[in-house]
């Protein structure tokens, strides 16, 4: 495994805006997770990669690591022309519920997503998690769900437990609040590791036409900008 530090010298060096590596490295990395300042995607690949790329599901929670699973999901559909779909385990009041709603749809719109169902999932018992796994364990899709929105831990147990039960490939999103969109992807410090598993390679051949089209409309804007 890279040593933290030099992913972190990486990160900052080359303005790094997106972090890709393995799940089970990231979660005891407590090091890298306190102090990286971009958005990071822990992989936690199976056997049926290749078979769940055509079928992306978002476990959409709330806030800001979903919004970033949206993201990730829209630019596997705009490559893989990949099938998108949203589930979320309602727990919240009806107004609440109602305005996460909102939020989705305006985070749709605004990533062009068009005839994407949204899927909601009432608890049987006191546990969603049991019922969103029932759900997301049906047929092979990769699935992505946020880092959780819990303060004083880096992942939910929600997530944690989707992570290790989840029979398809997870791929868990964590938004920085300091990431910022003018970047460079750091290929050259994990290509040598990346190439070593074709699965991963096809992963970051994905995620890079994220990092791209983040790059390019920060361009426009910056263009259209009013000048002072």
């Amino acid at each position: 495994m890279i040593p933290p530090e030099a992913i972190l010298a990486t990160a900052e060096e080359q303005g790094v805006n997106l972090l890709v590596m393995d799940f089970y490295d990231l979660r005891n990395n407590r090091k890298l997770l306190t102090l990286t300042t971009c958005d990071i995607i822990g992989v936690s690949i199976k056997r049926d990669f290749e078979k769940e790329l055509s079928h992306i599901v978002v476990a959409y929670d709330k806030g800001r690591h979903s919004d970033l699973g949206l993201e990730i999901a829209t630019s596997f559909s705009n490559s893989m022309n990949s099938k998108i779909r949203i589930v979320r385990g309602v727990v919240e009041s009806p107004e609440e519920e109602r305005d996460i709603l909102s939020r989705i749809n305006e985070k749709m719109f605004d990533l062009d997503l068009k005839k994407v169902p949204v899927e909601r999932i009432y608890p049987t018992n006191m546990d969603v998690t049991k019922d969103l796994l029932q759900n997301l364990n049906q047929d092979p899709e990769i699935v992505i769900v946020g880092a959780g929105n819990q303060p004083e831990q880096a992942f939910s147990p929600k997530t944690m437990e989707i992570v290790e039960k989840s029979k398809y490939s997870v791929f868990v999103v964590r938004d920085s609040r300091f990431s910022e969109i003018r970047a460079r992807y750091f290929w050259h410090v994990i290509a040598p590791r990346l190439r070593e598993n074709r699965f991963i390679y096809r992963l970051y051949r994905i995620v890079y036409g994220l990092v791209k089209s983040r790059k390019e409309a920060t361009s426009q804007e910056d263009y259209f900008a009013p000048k002072m």
